[in-house]
């Protein structure tokens, strides 16, 4: 049975490796496809509960779901045009059933800023997968480039190092995103406040 499973991924032309798509184009977006249809289908039970439970469901959203395709974001690459058809149930289903309110742009916008800037931290998969394999490639890279050097020990010294880079590293990426919501925030307030005032 297990040299059968082997040897259908192969025909397939990749690997499932630790939940994340290893091998050809092809077989990546298979695998991405995959699960989004997955992720769509509990996203629509999830619309479903919200009709009874509105606060639980975000809930099961915000720490549970949504941080499915988060870490597939941050192993996989170029999988941007995959998310689309589950940005549109998010905009379709899911917030509307939480909210009563249709997904409008801006309002879209605002709901994907975390809730410390007045969002309600339901990010745009389709525009945060590029930015979230970066940064987890930049916060990895320390431990990844010792472990390319194949050494059978470390040194304290060394992964005291290796440790120090990592988290100045994630640091890094930390202050950046905060200014690029912070940006964003800013940007849609002028949006918000010239609409305002053309009413």
């Amino acid at each position: 049975c297990e040299i059968k499973q082997w040897y259908q991924r192969r025909v397939r032309g990749g690997y499932r490796y630790l939940g994340t798509p290893i091998g050809t184009e092809d077989f990546i977006k298979e695998f991405v496809t995959e699960k989004v249809n997955e992720w769509i289908n509990e996203l629509k039970t999830l619309s479903t509960i919200a009709e009874v439970n509105p606060q639980a469901t975000y809930i099961s959203f915000t720490f549970g779901l949504s941080k499915q395709w988060l870490f597939l974001q941050r192993t996989t690459p170029n999988i941007c045009d995959l998310l689309k058809p589950l940005e549109q149930c998010i905009q379709e289903n899911f917030i509307p059933a939480i909210t009563g309110m249709n997904s409008k742009p801006l309002l879209r916008e605002l709901m994907a800023l975390p809730t410390r800037l007045a969002g309600l931290n339901i990010y745009i998969p389709t525009e945060t997968a590029t930015y979230e394999y970066e940064a987890s490639r930049k916060a990895t890279a320390p431990l990844v480039s010792h472990l390319l050097q194949q050494k059978n020990k470390i040194s304290a010294a060394e992964w005291h190092q290796v440790q120090k880079e990592m988290k100045s590293a994630h640091s890094e990426i930390g202050s950046k995103k905060n200014s690029r919501l912070k940006k964003q925030l800013e940007e849609l307030k002028k949006i918000y406040s010239c609409n305002a005032a053309s009413n």
